[in-house]
Order: C-alpha cells, then sequence, then structure tokens
C-alpha cells in the first residue's frame, strides 16, 4: 500500500493535511459499509466524522480509496462536509479520511427519509 498512497502523502504532508493518528480521538460508531467504519470523533477541537477504511478495502481497491482522498481535498462549497485531512499508517496497514461532522447526517438518509427518493433493491 505504501507506494500506492506515496504520492498523496508527501502531497498531503506538504499542505498539511497530514493528520498523525495521536492528534485524532475517535469516539462511537456511526455506520458501517462496505468500505469500512465511519466514527464520531474529534480533532483540533472540531466535530469530526472518521471513515476509516477496511484493510481489505486498502489491499484490493487502493485505487478507489486514492481517488476519494484525492476528490474530498478539492471540494470546497457550503453544501459539501468539509475535509479536514486524512491518517495514513503502514504497520499496521490504515487509512483515514476526516471531515468535519455533519449532525443531520448523510444526505441520502435525508432524502429517502422525506420520499424524495427511493433505495434501490
Amino acid at each position: 500500500m505504501a507506494e500506492k498512497f506515496r504520492g498523496l502523502t508527501e502531497r498531503y504532508e506538504k499542505e498539511g493535511w497530514l493528520i498523525p493518528e495521536s492528534s485524532v480521538k475517535f469516539g462511537k460508531v456511526l455506520g458501517r459499509g462496505a468500505s469500512g467504519v465511519t466514527y464520531i470523533g474529534e480533532y483540533n477541537g472540531k466535530k469530526v466524522a472518521i471513515k476509516a477504511y477496511s484493510v481489505s478495502i486498502l489491499k484490493n481497491d487502493a485505487e478507489a480509496v486514492k481517488n476519494e482522498m484525492e476528490l474530498m481535498s478539492t471540494l470546497r462549497h457550503p453544501n459539501i462536509v468539509e475535509f479536514c485531512g486524512l491518517c495514513l499508517s503502514s504497520e499496521p496497514l490504515a487509512a483515514s479520511l476526516i471531515t468535519v461532522f455533519a449532525p443531520h447526517g448523510e444526505l441520502g438518509d435525508a432524502l429517502y427519509s422525506k420520499g424524495l427518493f427511493r433505495k434501490k433493491g
């Protein structure tokens, strides 16, 4: 994995987005999905959401993780959660995307609960 994330690590370190895991407090689990577990947490005095990618995703689909991190780091809009940074480590293998916590939950859940969209399946 180190090779796949080397460019990101160097870029994020230079831009100040590489966050040491010791700077982040993990709280309770908010949800689990195919790509990993999302926790509520704290970073620099802010409530954050921490998306911790599963080891299997990191090993088998590192490119998708890298693409998500790249995309989130470039988006700036009032209606998109703010990217804070990421934690990366090779021993143990771990990657987490950190964004400002959205207290009202995910957009998809809000749209489904209002009947504006239907879930597939």
